[in-house]
């Protein structure tokens, strides 16, 4: 397990060895099932109103939230690829602050690279997926690669 996230009852998980997002149960924890296969292994998620974000390799993929806590709902679409950036760019996390999407880039793993955070404006329209402007630097220079990020309004 690498990250979760919580929407309409339901805990869903990144499966990373078996490129899977699981979905179990908040009020009794029963396993759900899983969605469909992603061609790349989950990482991070994010739960929005618009949908599920999940980041995997070199891409986020998109699926609109199922209406009732099942798998089946679930149908991921890819809607950002880290390579427009920098093509050795792996997506690390996403956060949202409103309708602004945060990315973190890693160049590298762990303390071995370095990264960038890059913030994009996003437009919703469900049920389409989502379309990400274009992205413009945040932070950057870091002594490592950016993972986990988390916008908080303070």
């Amino acid at each position: 397990m690498r990250d979760v996230a919580i929407s309409g009852g339901v805990l869903f998980v990144c499966d990373e060895p078996s490129n899977l997002i699981r979905l179990y149960s908040l009020a009794d924890g029963s396993y759900l099932g899983s969605g469909p296969t992603l061609p790349k292994s989950p990482t991070h998620l994010s739960a929005q109103p618009s949908g599920l974000y999940v980041s995997a390799d070199d891409q986020i993929f998109w699926s609109a939230l199922p209406s009732s806590p099942t798998p089946s709902g679930l149908c991921f679409t890819s809607v950002l690829s880290a390579t427009s950036i920098n093509s050795n760019y792996k997506v690390g996390g996403i956060t949202f602050n409103g309708s602004t999407a945060y990315v973190a880039f890693q160049d590298g793993t762990g303390t071995r690279g370095t990264g960038a955070i890059y913030s994009y404006s996003v437009q919703v329209a469900p049920p389409s997926a989502p379309a990400f402007g274009t992205g413009t630097p945040f932070a950057s220079g870091f002594p490592d690669t950016p993972e986990f990020v988390l916008f908080v309004n303070l």
